[in-house]
Order: C-alpha cells, then sequence, then structure tokens
C-alpha cells in the first residue's frame, strides 16, 4: 500500500472449487501444520509464440502469462510473505517452424523472461514457485502428509478455474 503497488489476477483462479477446498482443508487444520507449497508449470512458449507473437513482449513470458496464477493461488491459501528471491532466463531466439502460422523461416526474439523460479517466504510457510520439472502441478506440505492442488487440463493448458477432485487418502493427505 506505501507504494502504490498492487498484483493481481482472474480470480476464478483462486476462488474455484478445488483451492477453495484446499483453503478449507488449510484452514481446518485437517491436514496439519504447512511447513512449505511447491507450484510449477512448464510450458513451451518459444513455439507457442509464433502464433501468439505477445508472448515474446514484455510481460507476455510464462513468469507474467501464467505464473501469476500460481502466485495469486499460492498467496489466496498461505498468506503475506515477509522476502522474496528469484532470477529468470530470456530464450537466445527463435526459428518459426510452423508453415500455418505465417511465420516459417522467421527468426526472433524475446523481450520478456519465460523461464523463471522464485521463493516467497510467507508467514505460515516456504514456496518454491517456478517453470522447472515437477512431478506435480501443485503440492502443500505439512509435518506429517501433503495434498495436491488440481492440474492443468489434459491439452497442457492450465485449467484456470482450478476445478478437480480433491480428496484425503488412506495416510490423512489430501490428493488430487
Amino acid at each position: 500500500d506505501e507504494k502504490k503497488l498492487y498484483l493481481g489476477a482472474a480470480p476464478d483462479t483462486f476462488l474455484g472449487a478445488g483451492l477453495q477446498t484446499a483453503r478449507k482443508v488449510i484452514d481446518s487444520g485437517l491436514i496439519g501444520q504447512v511447513t512449505s507449497a511447491v507450484g510449477c508449470i512448464n510450458r513451451n512458449y518459444v513455439r507457442s509464440s509464433e502464433s501468439a507473437p505477445f508472448l515474446c513482449g514484455i510481460g507476455g513470458g510464462l513468469p507474467y502469462d501464467m505464473g501469476i496464477y500460481y502466485t495469486t493461488a499460492l498467496l489466496s491459501l498461505l498468506g503475506p510473505v515477509s522476502r522474496v528471491a528469484g532470477f529468470g532466463v530470456r530464450p537466445q531466439g527463435c526459428t518459426g517452424m510452423d508453415p500455418s502460422s505465417g511465420r516459417m523461416g522467421e527468426q526472433w526474439g524475446f523481450k520478456s523472461y519465460n523461464t523463471a523460479a522464485k521463493e516467497m517466504a510467507f508467514h505460515a510457510a516456504e514456496l518454491m514457485l517456478g517453470v522447472e520439472q515437477c512431478e506435480k502441478d501443485g503440492r502443500i506440505y505439512e509435518m506429517t502428509s501433503s495434498f495436491t492442488r488440481p492440474l492443468p487440463l489434459k491439452s497442457g493448458f492450465m485449467n484456470t478455474t482450478f476445478e478437480g477432485k480433491v480428496r484425503l487418502d488412506a495416510e490423512g493427505a489430501l490428493v488430487q
């Protein structure tokens, strides 16, 4: 508030059924004290940029175009942060390979980061949010168990409503 800086994302990402279920589980203490959380997304923006050139521009890379949804979701679940650290890289460039895109053979560069990792220290837990390979899309850990948030659509694009089943397994962990 002091610097008049605000962060926002589509409300359906954190008001959807999957994340609201996660919110209830955390608030009720069903899984115990949260100790950490991991959010992860992978998307081939080099290839995607051929048909969607805005992805190459400032603010169009994965951390900004999609990563903000994961950040918002975890902020809504775990609350404010006390510190943030991160790094990112930009692709060197790309050559069009899809004849139907109208950019076949054209070369272009990226003005936006396409790969990033950040750590946000929440008052409740630690979080590593990045675009490295992950076994699961999202996972929240506590002292003895963990649960996953709903995964992206089978198309590879994120289900921004975060719909999906969340269930308690035999060991007391919530899983998709």
